[in-house]
């Protein structure tokens, strides 16, 4: 609150004892004098929608998970060396492992999560599954490599989706790359 009113070594805060706490918030200062005058405010916390922490997805080395007010990725650092090997995209993209990166953009009212990739490469999204039933993205290299992990927003047309699955889109020449479905109320894909 001291933040959004520039003024964080202004902020004076009283607990109450009942769980709440009372913020008294400079709103003027005395014309020519030193003083401030305070508004009192009482401050109810509540506990996070993931108190006991919240949806989460991984597909290879790329985890993300829903936090109380947003989404958040991390990269492990790959054990192995199957496809794809984390220290290839490490060098290309810069990510540093074992590092949260928050997302931002993201205001939706979230209920579920879902990493996967996408295209004849190794290209993870992520899918959020908003509590109305439409579907938000997030590019995760393409965020990478412009410096900045943001929402691409909703993905218009897409209604009453319930969940998502990973799977081999056929390209009509004998072979096929990964894709993501979003599986609606009535099972179709």
């Amino acid at each position: 609150m001291a933040e959004e009113n520039f003024s964080l070594d202004l902020a004076r805060f009283c607990p109450n004892g009942d769980g709440t706490f009372t913020a008294f918030q400079p709103v003027a200062s005395i014309a020519g004098g030193n003083g401030w005058y305070y508004e009192p405010v009482l401050v109810e916390p509540g506990p996070g929608d993931w108190a006991d922490g919240g949806p989460q997805a991984e597909d290879a080395f790329v985890s993300a998970w829903l936090t109380d007010d947003s989404v958040s990725v991390s990269f492990s650092k790959s054990q192995s060396r199957d496809f794809p090997d984390s220290e290839t995209y490490h060098r290309a993209y810069g990510f540093a492992y074992d590092t949260e990166y928050p997302v931002a953009g993201c205001y939706g009212d979230y209920q579920d999560i879902f990493v996967s990739a996408s295209g004849q490469d190794f290209c993870p999204y992520v899918f959020l599954l908003t509590t109305e039933g439409t579907v938000e993205y997030i590019d995760i290299f393409g965020g990478l490599w412009h410096g900045c992990l943001c929402s691409g927003g909703p993905l218009y047309g897409f209604r009453d989706i319930v969940g998502f699955e990973s799977g081999v889109y056929e390209d009509g020449f004998g072979g096929g790359y990964e894709t993501v479905y979003a599986v609606d109320k009535n099972g179709r894909k």
